[in-house]
């Protein structure tokens, strides 16, 4: 993930241009519906034209013997020949849904081996688990139909590990609301950071950020979208700002994201679905990040995302390289009508090959930076300094998201005195 130091509100331009973006999406989308129902009625037009056909011959050959109903056979053998193209057209179309079933599954379930490192059966054989996957070594494949699926599961598979990342990351229950000023923000939130070091060729590492809003969930999670969500997602630059920072923004998938459905009012801030690939100029790196909001209660939002280290799509991008899964949380409470609890858990995982094979942990610490001139062989003095370069990094996130969740207060507390007055 490529940290971000700007969190300034994308002027109005900027805003309007991706309301242009998405509202163009949605209307391609649209016209695609619209085009089979304007098929589906030339079918019905040219089938009541048959069924008028048939009306007529039959009245005409009834007039001219009545001592008989029997069609001809000449319209006999017409609708015979007719039902018998639409059978066989069928059993074509049939046999061609069956092998787009085979290869999906076929598809599915290599993706399911790269995960787990096992061979999984096609046959139903007991229940399974995402306790089954490792994330760190779940792909996502280039298939269309396998990859859609792909999509939803990596995000859908988040929303339902909500509560026990919650539970797990050990949130308090009871916090103080945010203070009046970004000078003593630090004093009325939740920001924090340990390394997971029960494991040295394995590490996790567990941040964690806590506030309560004075504001309606509704509108605290279009504040926190715009002042900082949107950043992390690579949706909020412009491409002045991108040029500046010497990085490159790929929106892919955006059709797939748009079938799979969720995004059902478009000007509506709590729905978001989104994934960019991100390339820094001048570099090798590259990374995938994937964003999608839920609502799985109406006082509850959930946004949930995550880079994907492995991407069959871009493989020539990220063959070689060792990744890094991220995962991130943001959870929404509401506690009251004018009082919302947002929690944010970031979980980022030991680096791994693109064969699955976790680094060792002395390469692990020179990645990420100020460990380079450690001795391999002194373990005591790189764990030391990989705690004290990881905390000053968290130190730095944690400031960051002080100033945009001080822009949101501040914002919230101008709209409630003008609603006062």
């Amino acid at each position: 993930m490529i940290d971000e130091t700007r969190h300034r509100k994308p002027t109005t331009e900027a805003v309007a241009a991706r309301r242009r973006l998405k509202a163009d999406r949605q209307q391609a989308y649209r016209d695609g519906k619209r085009c089979e129902v304007e098929m589906l009625q030339r079918q019905i037009h040219a089938l009541e034209m048959d069924i008028r056909r048939l009306s007529a011959s039959q009245q005409a050959s009834s007039s001219s013997s009545r001592k008989s109903l029997l069609l001809p056979w000449q319209d006999v053998a017409r609708a015979l020949r007719d039902y018998n193209e639409a059978v066989v057209a069928d059993h074509h179309s049939l046999k061609q849904q069956r092998q787009k079933h085979i290869d999906l599954i076929l598809c599915l379930s290599a993706w399911v081996a790269d995960a787990t490192g096992t061979r999984v059966h096609t046959n139903p054989s007991g229940a399974w688990t995402v306790s089954n996957f490792l994330f760190s070594r779940t792909p996502l494949v280039a298939h269309p139909d396998a990859r859609r699926h792909g999509l939803d599961w990596l995000t859908q598979v988040m929303l339902h590990h909500t509560d026990a990342m919650l539970d797990k990351v050990g949130f308090p229950s009871t916090w103080p609301v945010h203070g009046t000023s970004s000078a003593d923000w630090a004093q009325h939130r939740l920001g924090d950071q340990v390394v997971d070091f029960s494991n040295f060729d394995n590490l996790n590492i567990v941040y964690r950020y806590m506030v309560d809003f004075s504001g309606p969930m509704e509108r605290v999670v279009e504040l926190v979208k715009e002042e900082y969500i949107d950043y992390r997602r690579y949706t909020a630059y412009t491409a002045a700002e991108l040029e500046a920072k010497h990085v490159e923004v790929d929106h892919t998938d955006d059709e797939t994201l748009v079938s799979i459905g969720d995004v059902a009012k478009p000007d509506d801030a709590i729905d978001l679905f989104s994934y960019v690939k991100v390339h820094t100029k001048g570099t090798s790196q590259h990374s995938h990040v994937l964003f999608r909001s839920f609502r799985p209660t109406p006082d509850r939002v959930v946004i949930a995302g995550q880079t994907i280290p492995q991407d069959e799509r871009f493989v020539d991008t990220n063959r070689h390289s060792a990744t890094r899964k991220v995962m991130t949380w943001y959870v929404f409470d509401r506690l009251s009508p004018t009082h919302t609890r947002l929690r944010i858990s970031f979980l980022a995982s030991h680096s791994t090959t693109a064969a699955g094979d976790t680094v060792p942990f002395d390469d692990e610490a020179r990645k990420y930076g100020g460990v380079a001139t450690i001795e391999p062989d002194n373990e005591e003095t790189i764990v030391a300094k990989f705690k004290a370069v990881v905390a000053n990094q968290g130190r730095a996130g944690t400031a960051r998201a002080d100033v945009a969740m001080a822009q949101v207060a501040a914002i919230l507390r101008a709209e409630s005195t003008t609603t006062l007055t």
